[in-house]
């Protein structure tokens, strides 16, 4: 079954590719006129009223800090929720259906990063803002006008435990508690650009809080299944096989029987 496509000649299908489009629900932030607090808001929210969004303080902070830094091209930036890429769908909803929908994508970091999973917790649509910026923000040198992903990124430990399907990673976090809990989230631009392909990436339970397992993407499977087809496997017959005492005294407890 490894060998079902050496020597063979197929057509691969080729999949239509349609535009890539920022768009969804769409999110604001602003800063209280009196207490100075920032907060998060749904412009269109039931009934036509605006409704304060519950999200970690962290994000919102964090996109009041970015706002202020583009004012001057774009007035009111909008945390929208979908991205659709290469015909793929990624998500980061603060309100979805009443819960929290955060998709994971491989972003391409470039030279000294490499390509890393990362938490999606929206996108900004950065295309009015001026070229050579000069402004720094998020862990870009220079902001373009683009469309980027607000996230959290990982980085993987490569301690020894990762297997060929597995592999443990840890978001960036900024501040940890005494008790061990993260205590300040930390954010950065990804370009939408450099996204490779949807991860799929769970909570590591009995790690730490910011501890999560990264599944090798399906479309490696199969190269894996291959080669494991191929690998010479150790014979554990003599280690694991009943011995000729213990097979003895099996028949007999059977014969007895």
């Amino acid at each position: 079954m490894a060998n079902y496509y050496d020597g063979h000649e197929y057509d691969k299908p080729v999949a239509k590719t349609k535009p890539n489009h920022t768009g969804g629900k769409s999110f604001s932030v602003s800063t209280h006129p009196q207490s100075g607090r920032n907060f998060m808001y749904d412009a269109v929210g039931i009934g036509g009223k605006c409704a304060e969004v519950r999200v970690e303080v962290d994000l919102i902070n964090f996109l009041v800090d970015l706002q202020d830094r583009v004012n001057l091209d774009i007035p009111r930036i909008a945390l929208k929720s979908l991205h659709k890429c290469n015909g793929e769908l990624f998500r980061g909803h603060m309100r979805f259906r009443g819960s929290l929908w955060r998709d994971w994508v491989v972003v391409d970091w470039g030279a000294g990063y490499g390509k890393i999973p990362n938490k999606i917790g929206g996108f900004v649509d950065l295309s009015k803002l001026r070229k050579n910026s000069r402004i720094k923000f998020g862990g870009i040198t220079q902001l373009q006008p683009t469309v980027y992903a607000v996230v959290e990124s990982a980085f993987t430990l490569g301690d020894g435990d990762d297997t060929e399907l597995l592999r443990e990673v840890e978001t960036e976090v900024e501040e940890f508690s005494a008790e061990g809990y993260m205590s300040k989230l930390k954010f950065f631009l990804a370009p939408v650009d450099a996204f490779v392909e949807p991860a799929v990436v769970v909570p590591n339970f009995g790690g730490k809080n910011n501890s999560y397992l990264w599944l090798t993407g399906r479309h490696n499977w199969w190269d894996l299944f291959a080669s494991w087809l191929h690998k010479p496997h150790q014979d554990l017959t003599e280690e694991s096989g009943p011995s000729e005492d213990d097979s003895g005294n099996y028949s007999e407890t059977r014969t007895d029987a």
